[in-house]
């Protein structure tokens, strides 16, 4: 292995080891650990003896310059935290839209002389901060690696070391002259208003991705369909944008030495107005070395540029090695170097009798290019995609060579329409037409092809989690077991048999029942579904984690299921209906259950629902549905508004035999009183825990009338203390066993299971 890749390798690995496992405290002490295997080595010779000096240095110098960086980035930031914390900063970047406002990255100045990045949440009066601005105020500063009670390392690998909440006292010096070194904040600024002055819809979305690496405005909807077809690749700046890039500028008139020499700088300030995110400064830094080693009468090597890109970006921010994108960019690229050039070659091969056709040689040539490069992209940094998002796309290939051959066209178009909007605006509007109906191919190939059921298996699914794994050892004894070499069709064929069976096994080991229940994880929202024969209904549909509809969805198409019977909304609150849009868009719904309200979200729900053709339904008297060999009992609400739609909200009985599952909404511990007394229940065997574990609900009158055995809570990080110690308390003393979605993940009940 070349010697600079080999010492990046164990630089790399000291800052893992550094992040991820040993305290801050311990890094000098392994730092001299390392040093050991240092005098080890001079008992060795030739190669072996060079190997070990190089990971020995590489080691040490690792945990030396994490330590370093903890004490000159990290320290000073840390002795800022604190309430009431008056601090002042200047602005980074344009402000970002969230829910409660905007958010903007400030680059802090600390007591101590050093500045640190802070991301700070503000009202929405501030969004028209721009860069330069300083902005002073006071608030709770606090580590922005404690998201939510976990600890994470999104921030931190994007260099903030701190979120500043509860701002008050604001005020807002506008900049005077834009300081150089933010100039292409600016420039993306500029061309984020000309964009979206130019494209709407999913072409808005799409291009504004492609030339800035923002991706606020890609609808979730799309967003989602990219990642089902294994393309949210192509919305995220990386190696591939910088080639599209490189290879435009290489196609002007000049010398190659000088467009060489141009590109670089050019490259340089496409990854400042990106953001300088992981997986572009690795592109440019590769790029670049590609373009130069010509130049320098050197050969490229792939390992040595990637190794460089690698040790670059962890000198700049340690904490980098932890980002996501940073992962996946290197394994992609990995996994290119590894297999692109093998599997190339063996399907290459097979174009022998045809290479008279030129025509058609050269075409399943690039088809052949496109497969290799895309199944080398895939091969380590899927394992990770399911590790972190807990889902793998089965069509990511296929979806790769329906839409790469037009990205680069759409890249080359929009960059001109982009250019020329900052200087002749009728030539903008003329390039911005191919560009729309481009747009409109790749996200129509998207959810299409993202919208079969199977696009994409759920890793959380055993089965599925087993398979990819199955898959990867034949992947393995395929390459280095010479027997399997001789028979290339058998993994393939164990592969894809191994994938229907555990297909039909998650089918079987969920459907088994007469009635199933599903719970399933929305974080703090509540969201249902229930099978039943060939019948499936879902109850709310919302939550904070991601998008509940999305979720739901892909839960409903891993069994096959592209349709529901019915869609019912207990009352109107975005914790339950949050995600219905979403879930509209991807599912068939036949009939949706509401109650009767004045809430605005009633008359946004009835608009989707005749966009989408789906009937009304207004529960305003007990009704009894027909669900597959069980029985749904809706019961209309127990009060009226009154300004509080959790008590005129529905309630419902899924019965199957004498076993009962009752869900009563968020409505309050009188209203379950009145409901028990109109209703005259009694003996359910499963209940679900009412408004997420509040103290309000699940009280003791509910739980004397209908003993249950099994008590399920929807539940995530919120704020209110849901589940609340006196539910907990109470569900306890009627011995109810209890599953809580965000300690259990999605949990499912079986009435009736057969043997």
């Amino acid at each position: 292995m070349r010697k600079l890749a080999w010492f990046s390798v164990f630089f790399a690995i000291a800052a893992l080891l550094a992040v991820y496992l040993l305290p801050s405290q311990w890094w000098m002490a392994a730092a001299v650990l390392a040093l050991f295997p240092m005098f080890a080595s001079l008992s060795c010779t030739g190669k072996l003896r060079t190997r070990i000096l190089l990971a020995s240095v590489g080691l040490v110098l690792g945990f030396v310059w994490c330590h370093c960086y903890q004490t000159i980035f990290v320290l000073p930031a840390e002795r800022t935290f604190g309430e009431g914390v008056s601090f002042s900063g200047v602005v980074q970047d344009t402000p970002t839209e969230t829910e409660y406002g905007v958010s903007v990255t400030l680059s802090v100045d600390s007591a101590e002389g050093a500045n640190f990045l802070a991301k700070v949440y503000l009202d929405a009066e501030y969004q028209n901060l721009s860069p330069g601005d300083r902005v002073t105020a006071t608030g709770t500063i606090k580590t922005a690696d404690i998201v939510r009670n976990e600890t994470v390392y999104y921030n931190a690998a994007k260099g903030i070391r701190a979120i500043v909440s509860s701002v008050k006292k604001i005020s807002v010096t506008e900049k005077g002259s834009t300081p150089w070194y933010l100039l292409p904040a600016v420039c993306a600024s500029a061309i984020q208003r000309n964009i979206q002055a130019l494209f709407t819809g999913d072409a808005l979305g799409l291009i504004e991705a492609l030339m800035t690496g923002d991706q606020d405005l890609l609808s979730d909807s799309l967003y989602t369909a990219l990642q089902r077809a294994g393309v949210a690749h192509i919305v995220s700046v990386s190696g591939l944008h910088v080639m599209l890039f490189a290879q435009i500028l290489l196609m002007l008139p000049g010398s190659q030495r000088r467009k060489r020499l141009l590109v670089l700088p050019v490259l340089v300030f496409f990854a400042l107005l990106t953001g300088c995110k992981p997986a572009i400064v690795r592109a440019v830094l590769m790029e670049g070395l590609l373009l130069l080693a010509p130049i320098f009468g050197r050969e490229n090597d792939a390992p040595t540029s990637l190794s460089f890109a690698l040790l670059v970006l962890l000198l700049q921010n340690p904490y980098a090695i932890a980002g996501v994108g940073l992962q996946l960019s290197f394994l992609s690229v990995l996994g290119i170097e590894l297999v692109q050039p093998r599997l190339h070659r063996v399907l290459e091969s097979k174009l022998e009798p045809i290479r008279y056709k030129k025509r058609l040689y050269r075409l399943l040539y690039s088809m052949i290019d496109l497969l290799s490069t895309s199944c080398g992209a895939l091969f380590l940094s899927t394992p990770l995609c399911a590790y972190y998002f807990g889902s793998v796309s089965l069509v990511g290939v296929v979806t790769n060579l329906l839409v790469l051959p037009v990205l680069g066209l759409l890249f080359g178009l929009a960059l001109l329409c982009v250019l020329c909007s900052f200087l002749w605006w009728p030539a903008a509007e003329l390039f911005a037409v191919p560009c729309k109906y481009i747009s409109l191919y790749i996200s129509g190939v998207s959810r299409a092809v993202g919208g079969f059921n199977f696009a994409a298996l759920s890793t959380n699914v055993t089965a599925y989690a087993v398979w990819l794994v199955f898959l990867y050892v034949l992947i393995l004894l395929a390459v280095r077991w010479r027997p399997m070499r001789n028979y290339p069709a058998f993994p393939f064929c164990a592969g894809v048999v191994s994938l229907l069976c555990a297909i039909v096994i998650h089918l079987q080991t969920t459907l088994n029942a007469p009635v199933t229940i599903v719970a399933i994880d929305v974080g703090q929202g509540q969201c249902i579904a229930a099978f039943s024969e060939d019948m499936a209904i879902a109850i709310d549909c919302g939550g904070n984690e991601d998008n509940p509809g999305d979720t739901l969805a892909d839960y409903l198409q891993g069994l096959n299921r592209s349709s529901l019977n019915a869609l019912i909304l207990t009352h109107y609150d975005s914790d339950h209906t949050n995600g219905v849009e979403e879930l509209l868009s991807r599912i068939t719904v036949e009939t949706l259950y509401l109650p009767e309200s004045n809430e605005p979200q009633q008359q946004v729900i009835c608009a989707l629902a005749g966009e989408y053709q789906c009937e009304v339904i207004f529960v305003t008297e007990d009704e009894t549905v027909s669900f597959g060999c069980g029985t749904l009992s809706l019961f209309s609400p127990v009060e009226q508004e009154d300004g509080d739609g959790n008590n005129a909200g529905l309630s419902m009985l899924l019965s199957y035999g004498a076993l009962d599952f009752l869900v009563t909404g968020d409505m309050d511990i009188d209203t379950e009183t009145a409901l028990l007394e109109r209703e005259q229940l009694s003996d359910v065997e499963y209940l679900m825990v009412g408004h997420h574990g509040s103290k309000y609900a699940t009280g003791e009158a509910l739980l004397s009338a209908l003993t249950p055995e099994v008590a399920v809570i929807s539940v995530g990080y919120n704020t209110y203390g849901h589940p609340t110690e006196e539910t907990l308390a109470r569900l306890a003393a009627w011995n109810c066993t209890v599953y809580r979605t965000d300690e259990d993940g999605t949990v499912l009940l079986k009435l009736g299971e057969s043997e």
